[in-house]
């Protein structure tokens, strides 16, 4: 069935990869006995609301030492016994990173999909584990939250990256402690708190297909005490089209998008702190939905002709003449340019009580909402056929309550309360016009509309306990148990007897699951730089319904729970007197009632769904690697080896048993890494001269389960440079950036049509853009 034929990494593999991860760490652990060692970075964070300092204790001449809060307090990376990647604020803007896509090239492992025409259709795959549709019955398998609150549909995950002080990518299950729908892995956004400052910057940027980018924060105290400050930042990019729609020249892939977020912090007493964040985006594109490749059985034997030619004189619609041809490149050809419209809103209120005998007690209370629509030529031809459009409306509220503290000098202990609840409804109107009658003889009929409403509740506790076996061995023990209740009323409608295989539904069902998700650690320290741990984590991830345009009869709808169990093993080193940092885990996934989007031959007729494929393994290793070359020279990036396979995989086609068993998982390329050199050069003025250059590569991937070679996406690799200067006093800077230099074309999907009809449709990642960034600070 197409399979490919790969060299597969092996239990024994794994194993010796262990192995020698332990002996390393010994290595350098009796290498440094012998050497000076780095004084141990002290964390004097006393909260998560001022962990955002992620950056701040540095040995002399050293790597800086990474603050993070997965594990729901501050703490050092090296210290925290989980596969973790971080970007920073500096990072991000030597990137021009503008949304969660420029993030792959710092993080292996780690790929995003969905197409750049897109806001809505984002993908997030981590160890070749991921979701692979956005309908509103199914949940995604990557939890992404912003400061602590997690967004509960992936149409929201695309945002901006603006005014970020950090991002945490954490692989694996992560239930324990970040919550539902976090089965393949988490990214945490942190964004820059106000910290009684007065100041604030003014950032403009131009760039080719006339992108223009304004950001501006501003930010200082609103009272004589000086305890209540704020701070406001805004955005607004534009762009012209990347693409062309040959039908009538009109841009393609336009983006515009205004976002704002404020953030009010009231420090008014020594052990409570208020954090209210509010923030609001809106983006406007121009998209094509995919740039036809081929037109199948229904439009395959049209195409290439003029209108003109067709019996019976010029159809109503398209002018006379004008080319129905497949597009060339990126480009589409469609009678009708398609338009995308997301607003996105959210409201926060966090709050932080420190309390007597060391512990912390925080609250956050968060309410957040979506509104996306996309409208677009559902037969994405030239032939005024089929028009409809998308649209998907959520809006949710949860509440995290919990308490972290030392229980003693040798353990320590987080555990709390969550509650979620979320109100999701898609639907989708497709309509006949009138041209199709040139083509079938049947007049134009009323729409083919569908619409779910899928409502979720769920309840959880959490917990993870820390104790100190000796002073180099550390036991660590969570869980988190939740109930999780879900109801759906769904209808479809067939408005004419010509919307073959799409049935009448209407279906009212609910389900309830309780799940408990654990987590067990051993980490040993080798040394003061070198440790070591031993995880095994559970994840789940819960059922739902085939709840879009759908060719299944209501019985069909529905799909199971799904389950995943993590073996890992890492270590996390720093050597060369502080100057070189190495983190690595060795892991191996197995999956059970694996979620899967598949298309099948039902009646003789194309449908896309969601069924439990059954089981899958994904096996691998993971390297983080961070250096400082010279005084002026680093070097950061990563590299990873995934083998994730089928392991069952028993359906059918038309009634024919079929197996994908030893297939390779969708968008899991076998490895991947990156290269990132970083320098500066101080000037005898004081100014200074900063510039990147980053390389990372995708190796082959499949976009289907079938692993077809028309599926398949070539192994890519893309070129990030920047050079930029920084003013004496560091208050004005200018920076020129290249990203994808080198104008590689990649495909980041290539699916068939919501309609059955057989058509196929691209979506590709960004081609070489490049522009000047200039900012002034005050």
């Amino acid at each position: 069935m197409g399979k490919k034929k790969m060299n597969k990494i092996t239990n024994k593999t794994l194993l010796a990869l262990a192995v020698s991860a332990v002996l390393q760490s010994g290595l350098i652990s009796a290498s440094e006995e012998g050497a000076s060692e780095a004084k141990k970075n002290e964390m004097t964070e006393s909260s998560e609301t001022k962990a955002s300092t992620d950056e701040a204790d540095t040995n002399e001449g050293g790597l800086e030492n990474v603050i993070v809060t997965s594990r729901k307090r501050p703490e050092s990376l090296q210290d925290v016994p989980s596969s973790i990647s971080t970007v920073n604020n500096e990072e991000l803007k030597r990137i021009g990173a503008q949304s969660l896509f420029d993030l792959e090239s710092l993080m292996p492992n780690i790929t995003f999909t969905g197409g750049q025409d897109s806001k809505r259709n984002t993908r997030i795959v981590i160890r070749g584990l991921s979701t692979e549709s956005s309908n509103v019955g199914l949940e995604t398998g990557v939890g992404v939250s912003i400061d602590g609150v997690n967004m509960g549909r992936s149409a929201s995950f695309n945002q901006s990256m603006s005014d970020i002080e950090r991002v945490e990518a954490l692989r694996g299950p992560q239930g324990t402690l970040q919550g539902k729908n976090t089965i393949a892995g988490a990214i945490n956004i942190i964004t820059k708190k106000p910290d009684g400052t007065t100041g604030g910057f003014v950032e403009v940027e131009a760039g080719n297909f006339n992108e223009q980018q304004i950001k501006a924060r501003a930010e200082g105290t609103l009272n004589e005490n000086e305890d209540i400050f704020a701070k406001i930042s805004l955005l607004s990019i534009t762009r012209d089209g990347i693409s062309t729609n040959v039908y009538d020249g009109q841009d393609v892939e336009t983006v515009k998008t205004q976002g704002a977020r404020l953030q009010i912090v009231s420090e008014a007493t020594d052990s409570l702190e208020l954090v209210l964040s509010i923030d609001a985006l809106h983006d406007e594109l121009v998209t094509g939905g995919g740039t036809l490749i081929d037109g199948g059985p229904f439009l395959g034997p049209y195409m290439g002709v003029l209108n003109s030619e067709y019996a019976g004189g010029p159809p109503p619609g398209p002018e006379t003449g004008k080319d129905t041809s497949l597009p060339t490149g990126r480009n589409v050809n469609m009678s009708e340019t398609g338009v995308e419209e997301r607003d996105i809103y959210g409201v926060a209120l966090t709050a932080t009580y420190d309390m007597s005998e060391g512990y912390t007690l925080t609250s956050i209370t968060a309410w957040r909402s979506l509104d996306a629509y996309e409208s677009f030529d559902f037969d994405y031809s030239a032939f005024q056929m089929l028009h409809g459009y998308e649209n998907e409306e959520q809006t949710q509220f949860s509440q995290e309550l919990r308490i972290a503290g030392d229980l003693s000098d040798d353990s320590r202990i987080v555990a709390g309360l969550y509650y979620f609840q979320q109100d999701a409804e898609g639907s989708a109107e497709v309509a006949i016009l009138p041209q199709l009658f040139v083509f079938t003889g049947i007049p134009g009929a009323e729409s083919l509309i569908q619409n779910g409403d899928v409502s979720t509740k769920s309840f959880a506790l959490f917990g993870n306990y820390e104790y100190d076996l000796t002073d180099t061995l550390i036991l660590s023990v969570g869980a988190r148990v939740m109930r999780e209740d879900k109801e759906i009323v769904y209808n479809q409608t067939p408005g004419s007897a010509i919307y073959i295989g799409f049935p009448e539904i209407e279906l009212i069902d609910d389900f309830s699951e309780t799940n408990t998700s654990p987590t067990v650690t051993l980490s040993y320290k080798a040394s003061e730089n070198v440790n070591t741990y031993v995880r095994v984590s559970k994840g789940y991830k819960s059922g739902g319904w085939n709840a879009g345009l759908v060719k299944l009869q209501p019985e069909q709808l529905a799909f199971d729970s799904e389950s995943v169990t993590n073996y890992e093993v890492g270590f996390k080193t720093q050597f060369f007197d502080n100057k070189a940092r190495v983190n690595a885990a060795i892991f191996l996934m197995d999956y059970d009632d694996m979620q899967v989007l598949q298309s099948r031959v039902i009646d003789g007729s194309s449908s896309d769904l969601i069924t439990n494929a059954g089981e899958a393994t994904s096996k691998g290793i993971e390297i983080d690697y961070n250096f400082i070359l010279t005084e002026n020279l680093s070097m950061k990036g990563g590299v990873a080896f995934v083998d994730a396979t089928y392991d069952t995989f028993d359906t059918e086609e038309d009634g024919e048993p079929i197996s994908y068993a030893g297939n390779q998982l969708t968008s899991a390329p076998e490895y991947s890494y990156s290269i990132g050199l970083l320098h500066d050069m101080p000037l005898e003025s004081g100014s200074s001269i900063v510039s990147s250059l980053i390389y990372s590569y995708r190796d082959d991937s499949y976009l289907n389960v079938q692993n077809t070679e028309d599926r398949k996406v070539e192994g890519y690799g893309l070129v990030i440079a920047s050079i930029g200067f920084i003013s004496p006093n560091g208050d004005w800077d200018v920076t020129l950036w290249g990203k994808n230099l080198t104008d590689e074309e990649y495909l980041t999907s290539r699916r068939t049509d919501n309609m059955g009809l057989g058509l196929v449709l691209d979506s590709y990642g960004m081609p070489r853009t490049y522009g000047l960034r200039a900012a002034y600070h005050f």
